[in-house]
Parts: C-alpha cells; sequence; structure tokens
C-alpha cells in the first residue's frame, strides 16, 4: 500500500519565538489527494501535550500555542493503517511545507501484520485479524465473533461456542466482559480475535474446562463523549428492552457505563410420564411465566503515570421469573389431582473490583488486584391442590466471596537466545455460603499460586507451560476439610512449511459446587419432581487432551480437531425416592468419559457470501457405581454442528445472516436429551448518514419444539418421559440511535474473575 502524506503548516503570528509569543497551528492532511477524516494529531512541547482531530475537509487546528525561545514543538501525526509520524518544528517562521511518504503501513508490533495470511496459530491462542470492510457500517462485536473461525455466536443470547464443544467465556482486552458490553462494541473499533481452546490457570484461573475468546481493540487517543440508545421490540412474547450506553474521555481519565433491561414472557409446557417399581406416574402442565433480566456496569480507568494505572468496575446482572401454572397428576390410575403453582425465581451477581498496574521496566508489569462479589438465588413456590392442603418452599442461598491477587507479567524476553513470556499469580479467595431458614452454613479459603512459561524454541516449533497449586480449606462448626491440587496446563504448536499446523493441548481443571449445589433444602418443581442439593459434594477434577490440525490461507481457515474428556468424581445430577417424589439430587457420583472430533470451515462461497461451519460428533459415556443409583449407566453418540452465513447487497447498505445449530441428542447420567435444530436470521441496514442502526432479527424461526427438548430415561424398571416445549420463536425489531464520535474507549484492566464454581 503507498501511502502519500502532505502536512501543511500554517502559522498566523510573525516572530514566534520570541519570548512568550504565541500562534495558530493548522493544517490539512490527505492521502493520494484525498482528504483523511479522524486523524489524529498531536502537539508536544517537553512533557504537555495537546491533541486536535482532522475534520471532513481533513483540516486541523491549534489555537494560541505559546512558546519560549529554544523550545522544540514535535508534532506527531497517527491513523490506524497508516504509519506514525513525527515532525520536529524547528520554528515557526515561513510555510513549512512537509510532503510525506511510506510504502510500509504501521499498525501494532504483531507477527500477525507480517503474514500473508490473516490467521495466526500460536501454542497458546489462535489470532484473527480483523478488516471492518467485511461488515456494514456501525456492524458490532457479534456480527464480527460470527465469522471467527471455529466459533458460534448467538447475538441474542450473548452465548459463544468454540469448537462445537466448548462453551466459551468472553473478555474484551484481556478483561472478562461485563453483560451487554459486546453490544456497544463497533467492528471498526476491533483490531484483532483470539481464541483461547485450552487456557491456562494462570491467567485465566483453575476454572470449568472452556474456552475464552478474547477480542481487541485499537487503541486511539482522542477526548469526546460517544455513546448510543437502543431498543428493541418483538411481535410476541411481550418481548421488549432498553440499552442505554455512554463513554466519556477526557485526558488520563476514561468512564464507560451501559445498562439493559429485557422483558420476555413465555409460555412453557411440561408433560411428564414415568413407569417404576411403585407403578405408573403422569403429570401434564402449562406454565406461564413473566420475566425481566437487568444488567448494569461501570468502568472507570485513571492513568496516574506514565507507568502506573488504576480502574475501578462495578456490575450488576440479575433476573427474576414470575410464574402461574395449572396442571394435573395421576399416579396408578387413582382420582386426577388438579393443581396450581405460583412460582418466584430470582437470580442476582453484584461485583465491586480494582486494579492497580505499574510497569517496572519495558515489557514486566506487577499488578494488584482486589474484588468482592454477592451471588444469591431464590426459588419460591407455592402449590394449591384440589383435595390437599398448601405446600410452600422457599429455598434460598447466597455466596460472599473476596478475592486479593498479586500478578507479574513480563513479556516478550530473550533468554538464551529464545523469546521467552512468563507469568506468574498469588491469589486468596474468601467465600461464605449461607442459607435461609438452614443452620447450614460453609467457609472457604482458597491459595492459588501459579506460574506459566512461553517459549518459542524456533520458527516452527512454541510451547505454552504452565502450573498451578491450590490450597482449599472447607470448614463449619462441624467440618474442617483440607486438600491440595496440582493443576498442569500444556499447549504446543508445531508449524509446518506447508501452513499447515499441528497442536496438542493437555489441562485438568477443577470446578467446585456453588452455594445452591450445597443447599439440602429440598424445594418441589412440581408434583412428583423435586430438586436437592448435597452439603458433601467434592470438586470434580477434569482431564483434557486435544489434538488439532490447522491449515490458513489469508483469511481462509480449515481445521480438525480431535478431543478426550474424562472426569472420576463428576458432579452429576442422580435420582433419589420418597414415595411418589422423585428427588433430583446432585452427588460425586458419575465417571464421565467423552472422545470425539470436530471439522471446521470458514470462507467465501460465490466471493460474496461469508461461511462458518463446525460440525462433528462425539461418543459419551456416564457410569454410577453407587448402591442407591437408579440409572448405573447412560451412553450414545451425539452430533454437535452450528453454521453462519452472511453477505452485504445493494453497495453495502444492507446486511443479511442466517445462523443456526444443532446439539443432540445430549447423554448425561439420568437421560437422553433430544432436541431439533435451532435457526435465526438477522438483516440490517443504517439510515440517517449512519447514526441510526436498523436490525429485523428472526428469532427461533422453526417454533416451539426447536428450544424445548425430550429428555428420556430408561434402565431396568425404571421408565421416565419428560416433554418439554417452549414459544421463543419471536420477530424482533431493533433500533440503535448512535451519538458522538467514532472512536475507541478501550480501558486497560484485568480484573479477577473467579470461575472455578458451578454458577
Amino acid at each position: 500500500m503507498n501511502l502519500n502524506f502532505s502536512i501543511v503548516f500554517f502559522f498566523v503570528l510573525i516572530n514566534c519565538f520570541s519570548q512568550n509569543s504565541s500562534a495558530d497551528i493548522g493544517g490539512k492532511i490527505f492521502s493520494d489527494k484525498s482528504a483523511l477524516i479522524d486523524v489524529v494529531i498531536e502537539l508536544k512541547s517537553n512533557k504537555l501535550s495537546k491533541f486536535a482531530i482532522s475534520d471532513k475537509k481533513g483540516l486541523y487546528k491549534f489555537s494560541n500555542i505559546t512558546a519560549k525561545e529554544n523550545d522544540t514543538l514535535f508534532l506527531i501525526v497517527s491513523k490506524p493503517g497508516y504509519k506514525t509520524y513525527y515532525h520536529r518544528i524547528e520554528n515557526l517562521k515561513g510555510d513549512n511545507n512537509i510532503y510525506l511518504d511510506s510504502d510500509e503501513p504501521k499498525e501494532l508490533n504483531e507477527v500477525i501484520i507480517k503474514s500473508e495470511s490473516r490467521i495466526v496459530h500460536t501454542a497458546r491462542k489462535s489470532i484473527y485479524k480483523i478488516d471492518s470492510k467485511d461488515f456494514l457500517k456501525n456492524a458490532k462485536a457479534g456480527e464480527v465473533l460470527s465469522t471467527v473461525p471455529n466459533v458460534y455466536f448467538n447475538k441474542i443470547e450473548e452465548k459463544g461456542i468454540v469448537d462445537g464443544v466448548l462453551s466459551a467465556k468472553i473478555f474484551i482486552d484481556g478483561i472478562e466482559a461485563m453483560s451487554n458490553e459486546l453490544q456497544n462494541i463497533a467492528a471498526i473499533d476491533i483490531d484483532k480475535v483470539e481464541v483461547i481452546s485450552n487456557p491456562s490457570s494462570t491467567l485465566y484461573g483453575s476454572e470449568f474446562l472452556g474456552a475464552i475468546i478474547n477480542v481487541i481493540t485499537k487503541k486511539r487517543a482522542e477526548e469526546f463523549i460517544k455513546g448510543s440508545l437502543g431498543g428493541t421490540v418483538g411481535a410476541s412474547n411481550n418481548y421488549w428492552s432498553v440499552n442505554p450506553a455512554f463513554t466519556y474521555k477526557k485526558g488520563r481519565f476514561a468512564l464507560r457505563s451501559n445498562f439493559r433491561f429485557l422483558n420476555n414472557d413465555s409460555n412453557i409446557d411440561f408433560k411428564t410420564i414415568r413407569n417404576d417399581e411403585e407403578g405408573v406416574f403422569f403429570q401434564d402442565n402449562r406454565n406461564k411465566s413473566k420475566g425481566n433480566q437487568a444488567n448494569f456496569n461501570t468502568r472507570a480507568g485513571i492513568k496516574l503515570s506514565e507507568k502506573s494505572n488504576i480502574t475501578f468496575t462495578n456490575a450488576f446482572s440479575g433476573y427474576k421469573f414470575k410464574s402461574i401454572a395449572n396442571g394435573l397428576s395421576v399416579a396408578n390410575d387413582e382420582k386426577v389431582e388438579l393443581f396450581t403453582k405460583k412460582g418466584k425465581e430470582i437470580n442476582s451477581q453484584w461485583n465491586l473490583a480494582s486494579v492497580f498496574s505499574h510497569s517496572l521496566k519495558e515489557n514486566m508489569t506487577f499488578f494488584v488486584k482486589g474484588a468482592y462479589s454477592i451471588y444469591r438465588k431464590v426459588d419460591d413456590n407455592i402449590f394449591d391442590y384440589e383435595h390437599q392442603d398448601l405446600k410452600y418452599y422457599d429455598v434460598r442461598s447466597k455466596n460472599k466471596e473476596l478475592s486479593i491477587a498479586l500478578d507479574l507479567e513480563a513479556e516478550n524476553m530473550t533468554f538464551f537466545k529464545k523469546n521467552m513470556s512468563f507469568y506468574s499469580d498469588l491469589k486468596f479467595i474468601n467465600r461464605d455460603y449461607t442459607f435461609f431458614d438452614s443452620t447450614y452454613f460453609l467457609n472457604q479459603k482458597v491459595v492459588d499460586a501459579s506460574v506459566e512459561l512461553d517459549t518459542d524454541w524456533s520458527g516452527k516449533i512454541s510451547t505454552e507451560i504452565a502450573l498451578t497449586f491450590e490450597n482449599t480449606n472447607n470448614s463449619n462448626n462441624v467440618l474442617n476439610q483440607n486438600y491440595n491440587l496440582v493443576l498442569p496446563t500444556f499447549n504446543g504448536i508445531y508449524h509446518f512449511q506447508n501452513t499447515l499446523d499441528a497442536k496438542f493441548s493437555y489441562s485438568r481443571k477443577v470446578l467446585r459446587p456453588d452455594a445452591s449445589d450445597l443447599n439440602n433444602s429440598i424445594i418441589v418443581i412440581y408434583p412428583g419432581l423435586a430438586k436437592q442439593g448435597n452439603e458433601n459434594l467434592d470438586p470434580e477434577l477434569r482431564d483434557y487432551y486435544s489434538l488439532t490440525f490447522s491449515k490458513s490461507v489469508k483469511s481462509d481457515s480449515f481445521s480438525i480437531k480431535f478431543y478426550h474428556e474424562s472426569i472420576n468424581n463428576a458432579i452429576a445430577e442422580v435420582y433419589r425416592k420418597e414415595g411418589e417424589l422423585l428427588i433430583q439430587t446432585l452427588d460425586n457420583a458419575a465417571k464421565y468419559n467423552s472422545s470425539g472430533f470436530n471439522v471446521g470451515v470458514k470462507t467465501k462461497l460465490f466471493k460474496k457470501i461469508m461461511t462458518n461451519i463446525n460440525s462433528g460428533f462425539d461418543y459419551n459415556v456416564y457410569e454410577d457405581n453407587s448402591e442407591m443409583a437408579v440409572i448405573e449407566k447412560n451412553s450414545g453418540f451425539t452430533f454437535k454442528g452450528n453454521i453462519n452465513l452472511s453477505t452485504k447487497f445493494l453497495q453495502d447498505k444492507i446486511s443479511v445472516s442466517f445462523s443456526g445449530r444443532q446439539d443432540g441428542p445430549n447423554y448425561s447420567l439420568l437421560s437422553k436429551r433430544i432436541t431439533e435444530p435451532y435457526l435465526d436470521f438477522n438483516i440490517s441496514t443504517n439510515l440517517l448518514k449512519d447514526k441510526i442502526n436498523i436490525s429485523l432479527y428472526g428469532r427461533n424461526l422453526l417454533g416451539k419444539s426447536a428450544s424445548g427438548f425430550t429428555d428420556i430415561s430408561n434402565n431396568g424398571n425404571f421408565y421416565q418421559k419428560v416433554e418439554t416445549t417452549n414459544n421463543s420463536r419471536n420477530l424482533l425489531l431493533i433500533l440503535t440511535y448512535n451519538f458522538g464520535k467514532k472512536f475507541s474507549d478501550k480501558i486497560d484492566s484485568q480484573d479477577i474473575n473467579n470461575n472455578d464454581v458451578r454458577r
């Protein structure tokens, strides 16, 4: 790319370098004879800087600039996709016309820019360079993630899946995304997306085995106010939402905040038939639910000095569902029992966090982190039977969590002529589990020490090796449990000469029970069926192995992955009987093994339709060897597949996308779950000079059965079939008004995110 910059300076006052003189400095910026807008110009004198932005004609201006004799001014001009230019102003007299030329664009100093391909695989992660020209103006991060190889992303549910099987956590610039945050990041502000399919415990915690999707945004220097006002209206289910977002950035301070409220009613129908040693049980009910969800979060960043930063985060998310159900149940051909159920379910999470970072030297940073969180869950049901007394169930659980961590990160060091990066983490977690109307409580203390070393051994071989040691103490008035865990992670990659990469991964992770898992109180879901926690649960340990072959050419990608996952003490749902009541509880009862493969393809069909496909099979085996097991073994094959097709037409004014998935049948220790394909579509365009984005989103085109399921349990003398349907099909109209300047509101931080507990 040949770029010709010409920066023309004009100066208003004469004798500008006399004592305490002042001047107006301005000019025009253009490339290849075309004016460039939104170019950042920095005027720097000693340690002081002023900034200006070129307007629609490429013009900029600094007013009343004072300079003393012997002062030297620097003019720094930068724009993403172009080389950054530095010009030294020796004096303020004359025209000072400057013509600059470059045939080598300078972006972030990453190997990905030097590669012909927009896709690069390393031992730790896969990096996908994003070109905003592939998307409609004002397109958001959700559209971008839908096109990343081996990633399926549902924009409405804000959920991602990697390699067809791994549930993904979304990060933005290394910080776990807050609720609804992705909807406020524009495609034009995204530099690249990183996908980590086997995350180390050092950087991401000893969490449940899954994947990390990290959206890296472009860093800018502008100072503006920007934001958006969004709203959604559905054709059915009383579906509507509001979503305002606001960002303020000035000097060393940046503030980003967004809020979302969603109302969505639903009709969920259940039908159960069970046949066991005690006879036949049948139940049918119709459940009408009124629900709403609220998310609010604010993140502020302050640059204390050239080396130090501090950030603060305040986030709340939660939902509340109220339902009324009418149904009937019959046991052993006895009299039909009619019932009415009034229920309430509340789940909320509040988090306050702060991170201080200090650069010790180039490429070496020290972090001090703190976080405090409160998780709360409420299940409240009242049953009114035709021939029985009222029955009331109120089950509540709470977890208060305090975390403190010290981190050291040293990146891109040279040791024995090898490029290395080193990470270490020392973390303390204190959790208090409490339960309403119960004398049971639990205090948990976790000390976590982790180290990681990433090494480029040659141009073909690189590795990531991490080791985490954890000590956990659980205690209450009768319990004092203490155990240690060693959790290794390894990723190694070999680059063949023909752009083919082979990667081997192994990890061991821990998943601990949460407060509701430990709650012994029984909650009746419907007559004949109840749920209960288990205060004696131990954490489960998962071993994961994978071998991936991937080939990338420019933006096209092909991969095949083989994997195996095993757990010897899985926290599984198990059944036990109390008369006609079947209680679904939890136990470390299951031995679980799963082996499979996944194929991923990303390309353009007919040079116009961006296509992203993932599909594969796995074989799952659950075994329960406990004496009280109602079901001892369950196994079978599962197909997992998803697809996203997207394109632009009418001179790139309108975008259309289709996405779908099929995941089933799924197996657990208790049942075989049968599901049907799920399909969405989206059509978007911009109005009023791209200030308003309008989308028409068709959700769950295939109807009730596609968002429901059928569970079948069959083992010896026990048979149960549960059919569920949900009317989530809807047609949504989404409007977003964008105001303010288009600039990146990136805030550098690394909050503590403890994901080792089931939620």
